[in-house]
């Protein structure tokens, strides 16, 4: 009875140990460079996301246009004033994490465009004294920043 009980006792403790041994995958690991090497060789590595700004607009200053029989400007009779600005904004691509997660992409939008307004004088017999005729200035159009999202950190 003695042994039997002893044999018992050895079975429980044995399965017990096999039981709450750690996987093999984290104990290769951590005793053999060799499977950590496979490891991290054959692991999904996350990739960064792509970015890409956007085009901007057209910037033209305003035209003025005198067409007739008789064209008569004084001095400073015409000022065709600059085209405005446009801008388009910042692209920024999300990083990519340990694991298979990629970040994501980033696009800005495309700015429009800034253009001065013009001036068409037509008819017979066209005078236009200093400052007759002064165009109107460009605006400004920017479009907004873009930033992709980081992936999560995979912690196993």
């Amino acid at each position: 009875m003695r042994t039997a009980f002893s044999l018992a006792l050895f079975t429980v403790v044995c399965g017990c140990l096999v039981a709450a041994a750690p996987t093999p995958s984290n104990t290769i690991a951590a005793r053999s460079p060799l499977p950590a090497l496979w490891y991290s060789l054959s692991t999904k590595r996350g990739q960064g996301g792509s970015a890409s700004s956007g085009d901007t607009g057209d910037v033209n200053g305003g035209d003025i246009v005198s067409e007739g029989d008789s064209v008569n400007n004084a001095a400073d009779a015409n000022v065709a004033v600059s085209g405005g600005t446009t801008v388009t904004g910042d692209a920024v691509a999300g990083n990519g994490s340990g694991s298979d997660g990629s970040g994501g992409d980033a696009s800005s939008g495309n700015a429009g465009d800034a253009n001065g307004g013009s001036i068409y004088n037509y008819g017979g017999d066209i005078t236009n004294a200093a400052g007759a005729n002064t165009a109107g200035a460009g605006g400004e159009s920017f479009s907004g920043n873009a930033y992709g999202g980081d992936a999560s950190v995979d912690s196993t």
